[in-house]
This record gives C-alpha cells, structure tokens and sequence, in this order.
C-alpha cells in the first residue's frame, strides 16, 4: 500500500512533469537553437549565391563592352548602323543593360542603343555631371572601362555607367563607348521568384537604398522586417565599388513560449506529449532548411555552367564571323567547279554547324528549352560519323557501327544529340588512346527499349579503353570534374550533355569497369508525333 500512498502524493505530478516533460522541453529547445543556427546559416548561404550571380551578371556584361571596344578600335564598327546591329544582338542575348551609346570626346552622346527607349539621353554631354566626369577621367587614366557611382539615368531609374575610351589612329581617345544598367533590371536577373517568396533583399551603396524588394512580385515592403538577428550580409564587387547586399527571411521557426505556465496539474503528460510534437516539428523543418542548401549548391553549378556557357559562346562568334567570311571569299575567288571552291563550301557548312553549336550554348546559359522535331536515329549516327570517321582512323581505332534497320524517329534537337555522341565518340578515342594499335575499338550501335515508359531509343557507345575508376563514377557529370590530364580536358563535355539529354525527357547513363571499358547509354524518347513541343524534362 506504500506506493499506492506515494504515487498519490502531490510531489508525484511535479516528479512526473520533470522526468517526462523537461527532457522532451530541454530537446526542444535545443532542436529550435540548431533550427535557428541553421536557418541562419542557409540565409547567409543565399545572400552570398545572391551576391555572386549579381557580380557575375554585371561582369559579364562590363566584360563584353570591352570586346564592343576591340571591333571600334579595329573599324568594324565605324558604320553608325553597324554599331546598332552589334549592340543589339548584345542587349538581346544579355538582357540586363539599359543602353549601349557612342559619345564624342567632349562627352556628348551621338548614338543611343537602342534608340526607342533611350531618346531622353541623346545629345547630353554627361561629362557636365561631377560622377560622370569622373569615370570618364578614370576610364582616360586606365585606359580600360571605369564604372560611375550609383546615379539617376536620363531614362529614370536608379543605375551606373561604364566608360571605355576608344583609341584612334595616333593611339589617343577618339571617342568613349558608354554603358547604362538600371540595377532594378540587374537585380531581377539574379533574384529568383522561389527566393523571392522567402526572403526580404535590401541593396546599399554607403547611405543610399539602391533597391529594395521583398514578396513574389519583388514589391517595395511598407518597412524592412525587424528580423536583424536573422539578416544575413554580403559585399558585392562592382568595378571599383562594393555594394551591400542584406537578406532577411520573411519566415522563421516556430516558437511557442512558457507552456508550462498555463498548464494544470491533470494536463502534464499531454503537455509533455506535445512539447515532443513540437520537438518532432522543428526536426522537421531543419530538415526542410538542409534540403534547400543542398538545393542552393546545386543551382550554384548549374548557373556557373550556364555564365561559362554564355561567355564561351560570345569569344567563339567574333573568331567565327571571321572564319565563314573567309570561307565566302575563298569560294567567290575560286573557278567554278574546282577542288577549291569544294573545300570552301566545306569550311564554310562546318563555320555554320558551329555557329549552331554557338546558339545551343546560349540556349543553355538562359536555361531554354529547345523545339524538338522527329530525326531518323541511324541518319542522326551517320551524319555525326561524317565528321568523326576521319578522326577516329587517323588514330588507329577501328569504329564499329550498328544501326539495325526499322528503328522509330526520335523526338530530338537534332544538333543537340548530334553534339552530345560527338563528346561521347570524343571521350572514347581518348580513353582508348593508351591501348596499342590494332586492339583500339570504339563501337556505336542503337536499339528499341520497348520496356521504357515511354519507349526510347537507345544510343550506346562503347570502348575498351582505361575505364572509369568506381570513385569517380558518381561525380562523372559534375561540371569540371574530369579524369582526363589538365591539357586534355575541361570536365564540361559530359555535363553538358548530360543537360542536353535531359532537355529530351532522355536519360544519360554509365557503366564502366577499370582496365575493360566504358559504355554510355542515350535514352531519347521515340517520337508520338509532339514535333512542334518543346522539351519538359
């Protein structure tokens, strides 16, 4: 009867409400510190991801003016229209710039791009503004681009400019290549609508608010969230400036306080239950909170891919405009029906497969997805061996082709796949490079994966080269990630088709035993008459 006697006692409620509630309170409490750290930590992870897309934008952009600057100072922009057909295929393959003008030495603006919208700024001599004048004196100083002070554009708007001078016959300026970007236009090319939707951005320049935004919309919010113990900052470069990026969610953890202060002396196993609730949901959330660094770093990649993607293509076009210009004069110079004329038409079909190589990689930087139309899978093998066959013979290998008849079209961008088996065909003649003459074999079959939902066709290429060594076969598509020697790769052929592939709802797939070989597999799913769609994957 003793212990009927002392579980009735009231000190036993008290005892109960520690042994089970306070553990369950004390883990709560530190699952919503760890909570907090974390959530503190993913904002601060964000603002820098922030911070580094809105650098590179504004790099990218400084960087091609530079190259605007080159054909000036070469004569192949002299023409006044020249200079606009040149401007705007830069503003419309990389939006973010307000204009791009020509100004004469005594700073007054005698050509606006583009001029529609732009009107308001023709004619000002900018050197009469104190920020203006002194980029210009800088850019003079440097000799290179020179970036102003946050200032009010001629258009409206809050934004900066850049000023290039342009170096005539006798080596001093001629005229100054000036660059305007409204930073709101900057800011919504870094700032996308998921993060939008959780966090509040402020952008700063010493005391002056260059852009303020919070919500789906980025609409200006009646006051900064009073959340400062949560902000997160960074400084972005910009030319010579930092700016102040500061980031605040707009959501926190939940918090519920004093429970035990309303409790009553029948409920405190239930509130002990329900502090484990809560403990349950704030695990819950941290976990939420990991899932989108994880996601953040992903995008990371794909973005720094897509920034290199657009600057490779913007060098390859002006060496390229080169090459098929050339290649037109060759052609025009030589008889009609010669050898030479042939090759020039040659050189002249492969400048224009690389100029669509060029359109695809900025296709990728801008994350669009390309039409796709019906191609015969054998005629798509042997167009890309065309090109291919010369290679792979000159280095001893010996091609196998298997293309079995009656197969289905697929529905592809064709010199999108076209590209991905030539990385492929590419990675395997250097894989097999090390094996002696005589035993290298590259084999390219296809077949019907009817079993697939949809049903696919499937591209394989194989060779009995080095093979993959297993630690690396999980990082294979990362970009940059390569196996091959600094000199023989740049780790961004895989991950680039690997893109590809998944913009044709296909899958990219490895195998690979060390010392035997390696296979790759393209999934591309067999056309169902959608030509005119464009990729979902």
């Amino acid at each position: 009867m003793r212990p009927l006697r002392w579980m009735s006692s009231p000190l036993w409620p008290p005892l109960l409400f520690a042994v089970v509630a306070v553990p369950s309170l004390v883990s709560w409490r530190l699952a919503r510190g760890a909570a907090e750290a974390h959530r503190r930590d993913a904002t601060q992870l964000v603002a820098e991801e922030l911070g580094r897309r809105l650098a590179e934008a504004i790099s990218v952009r400084t960087t091609l003016v530079d190259g605007i600057r080159r054909e000036l100072e070469a004569g192949q922009l002299r023409n006044p229209e020249a200079f606009r057909v040149r401007a705007l295929e830069i503003i419309r393959s990389f939006p973010g710039y307000q204009a791009i003008n020509r100004l004469d030495p005594s700073g007054v603006i005698r050509q606006v791009v583009p001029e529609d919208t732009n009107q308001a700024a023709m004619g000002k001599n900018v050197r009469a503004a104190d920020v203006p004048e002194r980029a210009i004196r800088a850019a003079q100083e440097s000799g290179g681009l020179a970036l102003s002070e946050p200032v009010p554009l001629y258009q409206g708007g809050l934004g900066f400019v850049g000023y290039v001078p342009v170096r005539g016959h006798g080596g001093a300026p001629g005229e100054f290549l000036n660059v305007a970007f409204r930073i709101a236009d900057l800011v919504d090319l870094a700032w996308s609508p998921r993060i939008r939707a959780s966090y509040a951005m402020r952008l700063s320049f010493g005391q002056t608010t260059l852009y303020e935004g919070v919500g789906p919309a980025g609409e200006k919010p009646v006051s900064w969230p009073a959340r400062g113990d949560r902000a997160a900052q960074v400084m972005v470069p910009v030319g010579s400036m930092e700016w102040e990026l500061a980031l605040v969610p707009l959501h926190g953890v939940p918090w519920t306080e004093q429970l035990w202060q309303d409790a009553a002396f029948a409920t405190a196993l239930m509130l002990a239950l329900l502090l484990s609730v809560l403990v349950w949901v704030g695990q819950r959330r941290a976990l939420r909170l990991a899932a989108l660094e994880v996601r953040v770093r992903e995008q990371q990649r794909l973005e720094s891919l897509g920034t290199l993607a657009a600057g490779v293509a913007h060098e390859i076009n002006n060496p390229l405009t080169g090459i098929m210009g050339y290649a037109e004069m060759l052609s025009e110079d030589a008889p009609p029906g010669g050898t030479e004329r042939e090759r020039a038409g040659r050189i002249l079909r492969e400048a224009l497969r690389v100029k669509e190589i060029v359109r695809g990689l900025l296709t990728f930087s801008r994350r669009e997805s390309p039409v796709m139309e019906p191609a015969d899978p054998a005629a798509l093998v042997q167009s890309t061996l065309v090109l291919m066959r010369t290679v792979l013979r000159k280095d001893a290998i010996d091609l196998r082709v298997e293309t079995p008849d009656g197969l289905p079209q697929v529905r592809c961008h064709p010199q999108g796949l076209q590209q991905v088996l030539m990385n492929l065909l590419t990675n395997a003649r250097d894989a097999v490079a090390a094996r002696p003459e005589g035993s290298r074999v590259v084999t390219l079959s296809l077949r019907r994966l009817d079993a697939a939902r949809p049903p696919r066709v499937r591209f394989t290429v194989e060779d009995n080269g080095v093979g993959i060594p297993a630690e690396s076969l999980d990082r294979i598509f990362e970009p940059f990630y390569t196996t091959k020697s600094r000199e023989r790769g740049t780790g961004l052929g895989l991950s680039v088709s690997f893109g590809i592939v998944r913009d044709h709802g296909g899958d990219l797939l490895v195998e690979s035993e060390p010392g035997r070989g390696t296979r790759f597999h393209i999934d591309i799913p067999i056309w169902q008459g959608d030509a005119d769609q464009p990729a979902t994957a």
